[in-house]
């Protein structure tokens, strides 16, 4: 297998016993649960409200860290590793009162999304280009 510029293939395959056959098809089945457009499935609020409207709501900030959770672990699964740190530091902002009540949060968040966007974007572009 090609080595990967978003992916830690070596450390993935590792954890699974270095089947490339079976590392494939779990990426083929990242693919397709996170290569659609994740932010307009998993937080379509993102893009649809403002960043002090999301802030100000606990339970979509909940939501919201729940959606990152998932993504964040899966991308750790399957070696995307700068993908999951970027879930993780979105993660870690919703779910987190300490990190919403920064001085400028809403500025936080937009720094934390548009990485996370960058990160999970030349993500799936590198996964895609495999299938």
């Amino acid at each position: 297998m090609r080595e990967l510029e978003f992916f830690n293939t070596a450390g993935a395959l590792e954890n699974i016993g270095g089947d490339e056959e079976i590392y494939l098809e779990i990426l083929k089945t990242f693919a397709d649960t996170y290569g659609d457009n994740f932010l307009e499935k998993d937080a379509p609020e993102l893009l649809n409200l403002e960043r002090t409207q999301i802030l100000q709501d606990l339970a979509l900030c909940e939501k919201l860290g729940k959606s990152f959770h998932k993504i964040k672990g899966a991308s750790l699964t399957v070696g995307a590793n700068k993908l999951g740190e970027a879930s993780k530091a979105l993660e870690l902002f919703f779910r987190t009162e300490e990190e919403r009540s920064a001085p400028n949060p809403a500025d936080k968040l937009k720094t934390l999304l548009d990485h996370f966007e960058k990160m999970y974007e030349s993500t799936i572009e590198e996964l895609q280009s495999l299938f």
